[in-house]
């Protein structure tokens, strides 16, 4: 990896603190992502400081970390920030602007490079630290809006190997790796490097395990136990086969949350099985069906998550009516005047009535009704312990200063970035805080992810054609729809809708003519109390949808 470093000597009240600060692309400042993930990493050498981290990104959204530094400390700050200036592609990305302010005032600015591009990453975590260097420049077609920098849309990929202490404990810094390779050594991870691993599946990452390498040793690896059906040996019915050699599947993959979870019959200790064009189909069929989580989240959340505020506007009508009677009264007085042929002496009654209605006209002229808050939230459901939660904030809001308080370990997706908008993130607790500063009257879109502890709603199992249903919870699910996608460019055919399924019921619903290539999920309601009491601390109008992977 390419480490970026730079230190300053702090001065502060109480004497001399000297603070090391390094900065570093994850995995490097040339893969290709659609926002940049960094590590920071604190030093402190002398005597004990605070300050703060300020970062500035593409979008002009400041977010401010409050940090407290003990003499001898070491601590690391996981960023996820955005590089570009819009939505698209072509849009103009920058680097982000990275500063460490001390308690004294001094400002130290610190080198952040942007991602180049370059090639699509390729994560492989263990012991295993080479053997894989023939996947090195292969051109795979990757569903992205960033392949369009590379030729006929196939980015070069590139390994990188971690061993089992680089892995981030933090979720956030693994989602803009597409894919992750499991191997011998996983053994060591650590329970928060876990739980990452669990909620980036969750969120649409791929992962990748070999079957043959764990058999035996299940038990010993709480991960992989989960991973592995039967001790590592063949996978059950809710695994597909993925790949076939001489008629016999070698690996098979399922869904899991909005990620996938693919399993082979090799081992990657082996060099024989390395070097097998097995293999090598194997990750050019994973790593083109993946994609970013990053971008996985914000798709499904223009596509399932759509919410809409209806303008209003109050006194519209007792404006018209006004403006209707200054004109028959005109026309009445004018009438009168004619027949008695004082026209001429119509000009002061006409001033003084247009003074009275503009004055009637600027008391009452329409006015925008302020509709209250919506959050749309759409809930991932996962079988892996983890499930993650989209909300889609939309705010119609007048001239002020506004903060709301997000859910622990939040990432702000989407910010507004309108010219009358200052957003700014502050962490400075458990649960960031998003402050807004508006200039003008404006509407305000945001988008947030965050992960709760595994919860299921819905137990989904396929039976051929048949798909049967049975409602976890202890609400009443409304307005249940089955939609399958055959490809990630078209929209989605409903195939079955239910109207409601009560708590602890079970209902089945045959599906004709379905693909096994397609996509296959439900997609249901929730009512308002069904979430776990971690939202956004506004009022607001919630509404709540269940969506679920068939597996």
């Amino acid at each position: 990896m390419r480490y970026l470093g730079l230190w300053g000597v702090l001065l502060c009240a109480t004497g001399v603190a000297q603070t090391e600060i390094q900065v570093r692309a994850l995995p490097s400042d040339e893969v290709m992502a659609p926002r940049g993930v960094y590590v920071v990493d604190f030093i402190q050498q002398g005597a004990p400081t605070r300050g703060q981290l300020v970062i500035q990104d593409a979008r002009r959204v400041t977010h401010i970390y409050e940090l407290e530094l003990s003499s001898g400390a070491r601590k690391r700050v996981y960023l996820n920030l955005e590089l570009f200036r819009g939505e698209s592609a072509r849009a103009r990305s920058d680097s982000p602007r990275t500063e460490w302010r001390d308690a004294s005032g001094e400002v130290v600015r610190l080198d952040t490079p942007k991602p180049a591009q370059a090639h699509l990453p390729l994560v492989v975590v263990g012991t295993l630290q080479g053997g894989l260097e023939r996947l090195n420049g292969q051109r795979i077609a990757f569903a992205s809006v960033l392949s369009t920098y590379h030729e006929a849309n196939s980015p070069p990929q590139r390994v990188y190997y971690w061993r089992p202490e680089e892995v981030p404990e933090d979720w956030r810094a693994l989602l803009e790796l597409p894919v992750i390779v499991l191997v011998d050594g996983v053994e060591r991870l650590r329970p928060a490097q876990v739980r990452a691993l669990r909620i980036w599946l969750a969120s649409g990452g791929t992962l990748c395990l070999a079957a043959e390498a764990w058999r035996g040793r299940v038990s010993r690896v709480p991960l992989v136990a989960e991973l592995l059906p039967h001790g590592g040996s063949v996978p059950s019915a809710s695994f597909r086969s993925l790949l076939e050699e001489a008629g016999k599947p070698v690996a098979w993959e399922r869904r899991v949350g909005l990620g996938r979870l693919c399993l082979f019959a090799g081992d990657l200790s082996q060099p024989e099985w390395r070097a097998s064009n097995a293999f090598s189909q194997l990750m050019l069929s994973l790593v083109s069906r993946a994609a970013f989580p990053s971008e996985r989240l914000q798709t499904l959340l223009r596509t399932e998550a759509r919410g809409e505020i209806p303008v209003r506007y109050q006194r519209v009508w007792i404006g018209l009516g006004i403006v209707a009677g200054y004109i028959v009264a005109v026309w009445g007085l004018t009438a009168w005047l004619r027949r008695r042929r004082r026209l001429v002496r119509a000009f002061v009654p006409l001033a003084v009535l247009t003074v009275i209605v503009g004055g009637l006209v600027a008391l009452t002229a329409p006015r925008l009704e302020t509709p209250p808050p919506q959050i749309v939230q759409l809930v991932c459901q996962s079988e892996m312990g983890q499930t993650v939660v989209l909300a889609s904030l939309q705010l119609h809001l007048p001239r002020g200063i506004y903060e709301f308080t997000l859910p622990e370990e939040a990432l702000v997706l989407q910010t507004p970035a309108y010219q009358s908008v200052s957003p700014m993130l502050r962490y400075a607790a458990a649960r960031p805080v998003m402050e807004y500063r508006l200039s003008s009257y404006g509407i305000l879109q945001a988008a947030v992810v965050y992960p709760i502890a595994g919860v299921r709603y819905l137990e989904l199992r396929r039976e051929g054609a048949q798909l049967h249903l049975r409602n976890l919870s202890p609400y009443a699910l409304q307005t249940i729809e089955v939609q399958i996608r055959y490809a990630p460019d078209r929209e989605p055919i409903t195939l079955a809708h239910l109207p409601q399924l009560g708590a602890g019921q079970t209902a089945q619903l045959r599906l004709n003519g379905v693909r096994a290539s397609g996509e296959l999920w439900v997609r249901a309601g929730l009512p308002h109390d069904a979430l776990p009491k971690v939202a956004l601390q506004i009022q607001a109008q919630e509404v709540n949808y269940l969506f679920a992977f068939v597996p």
